[in-house]
């Protein structure tokens, strides 16, 4: 890694510092990055699957974040069969992603196959390693495949925020969430499989982006209290009903609108969201974007999912 007090910059060509003593490395800067203003910092790194370096460029484009669209607060409830619900307290949109789930279990059980397959070799053979390139090559395309789903799933959720006039997203903060005792072997499985930790940090830069703030909140109980008469029990199913006061809707919008209410008013079930419910499919989510991580996000027109 080279930070800024070690990269020169002669023409189009950098100079990364070395030892005293020792000639600076020259990097020749591809063409698309010539019209930076400044390098921020430079990295290689390796690539296991294609058995490679690259180089990681960090620039200073000078493009200045956006106008914020409102001053509204919409709230975001992150999860692993739906992979986001967005909500302004009054509508709710959620966000559903088949394919992205699938993926984590067709990727668990393939990997367990190879896995099989390897430890009847011996460790170090010539079949052994044959194995392991290929359970890498398969990991890093399943990781490109999901990465490109998150990030269109997250562009799908600031593009809602954004239409509905956000100025701040409050996120349910689900860090702690495989800290919660004992959840059987499949629900393990779920939670390990579930990157929550990258849809939160796609959706805070490209929310930062537009010029909305985002937050995160305690969301304790916010997928088993009613936001009509505020009564806890634990929803069945993806349907949350009230045994108390018959009130029914979606439980993931059932969440977002509770952490609307938490960030509003500390407490859930302050908030009774009276809109629509809408399924959306981000957009062009069965194509993949780009082999490589460019940096660059999707964007485009939602689809409205059909059959949910």
């Amino acid at each position: 890694i080279w930070k800024q007090a070690g990269i020169r910059r002669t023409g189009d060509t950098l100079l990364l510092a070395r030892a005293r003593g020792l000639a600076p490395v020259r990097l020749p800067l591809p063409e698309h990055l010539r019209d930076v203003l400044q390098v921020r910092e430079v990295r290689l790194v390796y690539d296991k699957a294609k058995r490679r370096y690259f180089w990681h460029i960090v620039v200073e484009n000078g493009l200045q974040p956006k106008a914020a669209p409102g001053t509204k607060t919409v709230a975001v409830d992150l999860g692993e069969v739906h992979p986001a619900a967005v909500s302004d307290g009054h509508d709710t949109v959620v966000v559903t992603c088949r394919e992205l789930r699938s993926q984590r279990q067709y990727t668990a059980k393939r990997l367990a196959e190879l896995r099989q397959r390897q430890s009847t070799c011996t460790r170090g053979s010539r079949r052994w390693k044959r194995l392991q390139k290929r359970i890498n090559r398969f990991l890093h395309q399943q990781a490109k495949r999901a990465r490109d789903r998150e990030h269109k799933i997250s562009r799908e959720v600031v593009n809602t925020a954004v239409a509905m006039e956000a100025g701040t997203i409050a996120i349910g903060d689900v860090r702690d969430v495989a800290n919660k005792g004992k959840l059987g072997k499949k629900s393990n499985q779920k939670v390990s499989n579930w990157s929550h930790g990258k849809m939160r940090q796609y959706i805070t830069y490209k929310a930062e982006a537009e010029g909305i703030q985002t937050e995160l909140v305690n969301e304790r109980y916010t997928s088993q209290t009613c936001p009509q008469c505020g009564c806890r029990h634990k929803p069945r199913g993806r349907r949350f009903v009230c045994g108390q006061c018959g009130f029914s809707g979606h439980r993931d919008g059932v969440g977002a609108v509770n952490i609307l209410s938490v960030h509003q008013n500390g407490v859930p079930g302050h908030i009774c969201s009276t809109g629509t419910t809408t399924y959306r499919i981000p957009y062009n989510v069965r194509v993949l974007r780009s082999p490589l991580d460019t940096g660059h996000v999707a964007c485009g027109h939602p689809q409205e999912a059909a059959g949910l």
